[in-house]
């Protein structure tokens, strides 16, 4: 069985973050945040005790696994970075627009 690699240039990740984001109510952007922060040590965890497991049989195993889960945990959280990123960037602009709309309601009452 041969697993899949989905490559995604820089430019089109960015505007796949960008185009969720401007449909995504920030608090729950902040707990799908929380949720691959945990799947991210999850998911290296197995694969670190994999590598443990089927290196006592084969050491070339653990090194390789060990690669492996570097290079994972390394593409996730910079996936990650840029996710809490643009989280941070839509807090501000709801910020931005909450503002703007309260200074606009209170010119019209004057």
């Amino acid at each position: 069985m041969e697993a899949k690699v989905i490559q995604m240039s820089e430019v089109k990740r960015s505007k796949l973050l960008n185009f969720y984001l401007r449909h995504e109510d920030p608090r729950l952007l902040h707990c799908k945040i929380k949720l691959v922060e945990k799947a991210i040590v999850d998911i290296c965890g197995e694969i670190h005790g994999l590598a443990l497991l089927l290196g006592d049989e084969e050491p070339s195993y653990f090194y390789a696994l060990d690669e492996i889960n570097k290079s994972l945990k390394t593409r996730l959280s910079s996936i990650l970075g840029d996710l809490k990123s643009k989280y941070l960037n839509a807090l501000v602009q709801k910020e931005i627009m909450e503002g703007e709309h309260e200074s606009r309601r209170d010119r019209e009452g004057d």
